[in-house]
């Protein structure tokens, strides 16, 4: 299973410090880490703990400031959010064609550790 961290300073954590800008009520940042796991689930792994930090969830992003891993003739860089079905996915660049594809099924991306993610919302 892969796992959640957040972090402690985090401005929306338990509600502390939450922003008022040109939202029409009080925002909320969540900041934290995400390790994927040893088998890959179709479609991708479950962030709805990260979804249930907020009454509505406006964005989120993830970034890797890590080396790339090269898995199977992909550069697995791209972390696509499916709001819809509260995942994120993992993408990789062809080595041979450039073209993204999602990672398959069942592949170990346990290597992928601390991947930096951003969310915002109510």
């Amino acid at each position: 299973m892969a796992t959640i961290t957040y972090d402690a300073e985090s401005p929306g954590q338990s509600g502390a410090r939450v922003l008022r800008a040109a939202l029409p009520r009080a925002g909320k940042v969540v900041t934290g880490k995400f390790t994927f796991d040893t088998s890959y689930p179709t479609g991708g792994e479950d962030i709805s703990d990260i979804f249930n930090q907020f009454v509505s969830l406006l964005g989120i992003m993830f970034t890797d400031e890590g080396a790339p891993l090269t898995l199977n003739a992909k550069v697995v860089n791209h972390f696509p959010v499916d709001y819809t079905g509260k995942l994120v996915m993992a993408f990789g660049d062809d080595t041979t064609t450039g073209v993204p594809a999602q990672v398959a099924a069942a592949t170990d991306l346990s290597t992928i550790t601390n991947v930096r993610f951003i969310a915002w919302g109510y």
